[in-house]
């Protein structure tokens, strides 16, 4: 598996880099890795091989209800799963079996919004390992 990353500023949920976005502005070999160094560190899931997803939650007790109606239970998912310290948070890591399309809608030249969308309806299950 090879991960996509993206330097973060320190203290910053901002990427340092303009066009992080794109594929070239990622990190994915141990030759672009000093990019990392002293900085926090993103996931650019899209790029990642094989693609992942992440379901972040912000508030695990509010959305349980709305995602088992979808058949869905992040505290039972057999999936690598992340806190990030905040109380009530979680974050959920899945393999894709392709990488999703991005659209974005732009106004007045800039960025308003970005989207990304999988062809399929459910993303695989993704094991930790030690």
């Amino acid at each position: 598996m090879t991960y996509a990353y993206v330097p973060i500023g320190l203290g910053s949920k901002k990427p340092l880099l303009p066009n992080w976005n794109l594929k070239e502005n990622c990190v994915t070999n141990k030759t672009d890795s000093h990019k990392l160094e002293g900085n926090n560190i993103g996931i650019a899931y899209a790029y990642c091989e094989p693609p992942t997803c992440c379901l972040d939650i912000d508030n695990v007790w509010l959305s349980l209800p709305s995602l088992r109606a979808l058949g869905f239970d992040p505290e039972a998912a057999e999936t690598t799963t992340f806190k990030s310290g905040r109380p009530n948070s979680l974050k959920l890591l899945f393999l894709l079996e392709e990488a999703p399309e991005t659209f974005q809608e732009t106004k007045f030249g800039a960025v308003i919004h970005e989207m990304q969308q999988r062809k399929r309806s459910r993303p695989q299950r993704h094991q930790a390992t030690s």
